[in-house]
């Protein structure tokens, strides 16, 4: 056995071997000895920096939106509620290793995040000491100091997620296979079974390593041994590849979907398994044909595998086999309480990442590791390209070690960039991968020039010196501003997404809120039994934050959850609902719940780029961003509002609601700069006037989708648009269906066909028994009789100055006595009027006090005036039948632009205005004059609650019947007493 080839060692520097055999006598030393010396001073020191950097203050920063899923469900494994692989986050180890320590250490935001940081601590002194052989004693060095300080591997040695325990397992691999390729030792390959089996058991990023050694192992062969066949199966190059391949096969058989399918498309018309159905979580694809032939695709590989590795040597690989299953299986399965987790884990993992590849998460442009890359790693870049070149240059005088560790590191540099940046996903986390290979490089070209300035001047040759500056300075300066970065990132912004190395950060506003709800909590003598009501969208990373606390209502905010609660804290599309149900009982704040860093460089053209370096301001604002990520200059050139953590353009909110008298015994709430002013106690306008009305029938057909509007005919029968389901339904009187109509528009169908739908609104009956429907996204309006049969339409879409017949989203329709035929062209911000065959009559006033501004619901009053819900002027238009505004009086509601809030408008028999309040989940009651009379309902899946009542109309006996959309049903009450 010989010892490895340091890179360039003095007579005084003795080449590492792999082994402590004295080579001469054949003998081993009597005792394993530490000489003091300042290379071990070296280690000691990187040592203990690599410890304090990786703990110190671990716990601080927010739980990123991933970070939080896989914390929440590692600790739910160590309480006892179980784990169940999801190939959507990826493999079992970290959430085994993390709730192991959370079940020995407790679980909080340090130990969850203590499985990279002691994988990080491992990077930094152990894989250097193992690559010495390669890298040389003071490219180890190197090595461990560039890991140290590197922005990505530090930030993500702190960071709960699979990049950094692969890459451990990956480098082990990396060792595994050149240890094995030097001695040819069966424990090498040992080490790489295991090293594989860790990896295909974390992160996905897996495969595109085994392709990446696969192929250098085949380039290795062509190179040294051209042909000459049985040379290739002689040599250790194939004895890797054999493991390598044939280990990877047992999760590979999801990639042979790639060309099997076109071909079997081909052949039969369709594919032989949709890559779609295995971007399902579960193991739901595992039955039927498509299931049959995975699990036979699955076994065809595990056969070959089988087949190919005892050829090249039955016991050999059986063992190795053996260790790699006995590694997978358990943590797969976790530990033999999941066996879905074969189908999951060894069909779905490579499965799965397959079918996302299109969905591009993140939507990142081809060049983003382009961008984010130098920001933070411009010295492995810098001087791994260096090493490249230095390598192509002298490459004929290198010692063996490094013509094998060179060629390796840069082919693996150049195809992790181009695989991630092929992959459809692009996430800066995946830098870090790009950033191992380069410093390496970079660490084997520093050792190499350190070993030769050593030998220079240890014989003398001091002319050396100006070149060992020459190159010292720069590097030295790289060093320098590499820590800086480093620092800044991972200890001062690190909860602030001013940096471009995380995405879908948490913002500092949860930690905040946390320990405001902790005080709120201890002040009430309730502690973690204190009630929270928090939804669905707030989960991440808020189900980890207040996992201890009882309260998670899900999707829609109830009054169960909510009544008992005196803390709430809900998403944006919540709030019109739980305030509806809290009222001015409740002091509000609002901050930042997850932010992303900004995203000016997608869409980059030339000219942009051009602009940017020849405008002097530009070219300093970002040199600003660059140096300490000041984006109050670019925030100014560019028009945004740039102050985090108060604004940022890329952000998602949350409001915590604190009952008053809770609030009341806490001192310096953290969140009292982010307070917004407190609801009235109760609307001012219905002070006093909420009816506590009951329904007298809720019907909830079979099917209905989004019901936005209905009408009744003069024979008390009842016309409503399902409208998510682009269809007419007629009910009689007690809401029995007597028959429905219409479909769905044909996606780019021009023109639409007649008696389809896309997205109908409107509708109204006139005294004959004709329906009149806004078909609102067809922009158009259709005529039916009362058996659905298609009489005529009118309209297409455009602005109203190229025509009468122009629409944009008409949405309310009204019949006056006559039989004109009203119309409310929302997008158009008008009033048309036609005959009932279609006609243009005239439009609206739309002069100074007659101006609308997205009107949408219409009703004709006793008194022969039309009534306008005059949506985002937030009041009632009033109107002449002939167009002209006879006046108006504002309504208090309408609070919301989006577009579920479209209130519709309907007369009772005293000629009093019936109102829907879509996003106040009630109805309002006014005189015909504009005075509040009554108000009635509130937010809630309950008979007497609404979600998104929209659509409101009067039947003969004077019952008022209300299309409650988000609940998909109709609602009947009594008309309120006089």
């Amino acid at each position: 056995m010989t010892t490895y080839e340091d890179n360039e060692t003095h007579p005084n520097l003795p080449a590492f071997p792999l082994d402590r055999t004295d080579h001469a006598t054949n003998a081993r030393p009597a005792a394993f000895t530490i000489t003091l010396s300042w290379e071990t001073i070296l280690w000691v020191v990187i040592g203990v920096s690599a410890f304090f950097s990786r703990v110190w203050n671990l716990g601080a920063r927010v739980m990123s939106h991933d970070e939080s899923l896989h914390v929440f469900y590692s600790w739910q494994l160590a309480t006892g509620k179980g784990y169940a692989h999801n190939p959507m986050m990826h493999g079992p180890f970290l959430f085994e290793a993390t709730a192991l320590f959370n079940a020995l250490l407790g679980a909080n935001d340090f130990t969850s995040r203590l499985v990279p940081a002691l994988l990080g601590i491992g990077i930094v002194i152990g894989v250097p000491l193992l690559l010495r052989p390669w890298l040389g004693r003071a490219g180890a060095l190197a090595a461990s100091l560039f890991f140290l300080i590197s922005p990505y591997v530090l930030y993500y040695s702190r960071y709960n997620r699979h990049d950094i325990q692969v890459i451990a397992w990956m480098l082990l691999a990396v060792f595994a296979m050149l240890a094995y390729l030097h001695e040819r030792s069966d424990g090498r390959l040992m080490l790489l079974s295991v090293s594989l089996a860790l990896m295909l058991s974390t992160f996905e990023i897996s495969f595109i390593y085994l392709a990446i050694f696969a192929s250098f192992l085949l380039m290795r062969l062509l190179v040294q041994y051209g042909r000459q066949w049985r040379a290739w199966l002689r040599s250790a190059e194939w004895d890797l590849l054999i493991v390598v391949s044939t280990l990877g096969a047992f999760f590979s058989a999801p990639i042979a979907l790639l060309a099997l399918n076109p071909i079997w498309s081909r052949l039969t018309g369709q594919p032989f398994v949709e890559l779609s159905i295995l971007g399902d979580y579960g193991t739901n694809w595992a039955n039927g044909p498509a299931g049959m032939r995975l699990w036979a695709l699955m076994a065809l590989f595990w056969a070959a595998a089988v087949v190919v590795g005892c050829a090249w040597g039955r016991m050999r690989w059986l063992k190795l086999a053996g260790i790699f299953m006995v590694i997978t299986v358990p943590l797969f399965t976790t530990f033999f309480t999941n066996w879905g987790g074969i189908g999951t884990g060894f069909v779905g993992s490579l499965g799965y990442w397959l079918s996302q590849q299109g969905v591009a998460r993140g939507g990142q442009p081809w060049y983003y590791y382009l961008i984010v890359f130098p920001i933070y790693e411009y010295l492995p870049l810098v001087l791994g390209l260096a090493a490249i070149v230095v390598y192509s240059v002298r490459r004929c005088s290198l010692p063996e070690t490094a013509r094998t560790f060179v060629p390796l590191a840069g082919w693996w540099a150049a195809m992790i960039f181009v695989g991630l940046t092929l992959a459809g996903e692009k996430m800066p986390w995946l830098s870090t991968h790009i950033a191992i290979p380069f410093i390496l490089l970079a660490a084997w070209l520093v050792g190499r020039l350190v070993s030769r300035a050593w030998s220079a001047v240890a014989e003398g040759q001091s002319r050396l010196t100006w070149q060992t500056l020459t190159f010292a300075a720069p590097v030295g300066l790289l060093l320098i501003l590499t820590a800086r970065t480093s620092f800044l990132v991972n200890y001062v912004n690190y909860d602030y997404t001013t940096e471009f190395i995380g995405y879908a950060h948490g913002a500092p506003g949860v930690k905040w809120v946390l320990e405001d709800i902790e005080q709120v909590a201890n002040r009430l003598g309730q502690g973690k039994a204190m009630a929270i009501a928090y939804d669905n969208d707030v989960s991440w990373p808020m189900s980890w934050y207040l996992r201890d606390y009882p309260g998670f209502f899900g999707d829609q905010p109830n009054r169960g959850a909510l009544e008992n609660a005196p803390v709430i804290v809900v998403s944006s599309k919540n709030w019109q609902k739980v305030e509806s149900y809290v009222g001015g009982s409740y002091h509000r704040y609002e901050v930042i719940r997850m932010w992303w860093p900004m995203e000016d460089y997608k869409n980059l053209t030339w000219d942009r780029i051009r602009g940017a370096v020849t405008d002097p301001q530009m070219r300093l604002a970002l040199w600003k961003i660059f140096w300490s990520r000041d984006y109050s200059l670019y925030g100014q050139i560019t028009g945004q509002e740039l102050n985090p953590p108060g604004k940022w353009p890329l952000e998602d909110r949350m409001r915590i609601y604190i009952r008053k008298d809770a609030a009341a015994q806490a001192v310096g709430l953290n969140s009292q700069g982010s307070q917004l002013e407190d609801l009235p106690a109760e609307d001012i306008a219905f002070a006093g006037k909420q009816v506590d009305l009951k329904p007298q029938q809720v019907l909830a057909l079979p099917g209905l989708n989004g019901p936005r509007n209905l009408a009744v005919a003069p024979d008390d029968s009842v016309y409503m648009l399902d409208t998510g389901n682009s269809r007419v339904l007629k009910l009689d009187s007690s809401g029995k269906l007597l028959k429905s109509w219409g479909s769905s528009t044909v996606d780019g169908q021009v023109p639409p066909a007649s008696g389809t739908f896309n997205e109908p609104w409107g509708i109204a009956v006139d005294t004959q028994g004709s329906v009149y429907v806004a078909d609102t996204w067809n922009h158009r309006i259709q005529k039916f009789d009362g058996e659905g049969t298609f009489l005529l339409e009118w309209g297409t879409g455009g602005l109203s100055a190229d025509g009468a017949d122009r629409f944009w989203g008409p949405r309310g329709v009204a019949v006056s006595p006559d039989g004109n035929v009203y119309v409310t062209d929302t997008g158009n911000r008008r009033v048309m009027v036609f005959d009932s065959k279609g006609k243009p009559l005239f439009a609206f006033e739309q002069l100074g006090e007659a101006q609308l501004d997205e009107p949408v619901g219409i009703a004709i009053g006793a008194d022969g005036l039309v009534y306008l819900a005059d949506t985002w002027n937030k009041r009632v238009a009033v109107f002449s039948l002939q167009g002209k505004f006879e006046r108006s009086f504002p309504v208090a509601g309408w609070n919301s632009a989006s577009i579920d809030n479209k209130p519709f408008v309907a007369m009772d028999a005293l000629n009093r205005i019936y109102l829907s309040d879509p996003e106040g989940y009630r109805i309002l009651v006014y005189s015909n004059d504009g005075a509040p009379l009554a108000s009635f309902g509130r937010f809630g899946e309950e008979d007497d609650g609404f979600n998104l009542p929209t659509g409101i109309a009067f039947d003969q006996k004077g019952a008022v019947w209300i299309a409650d959309a988000a609940n998909n049903r109709l609602e009947v009450y009594p008309t309120i007493t006089p």
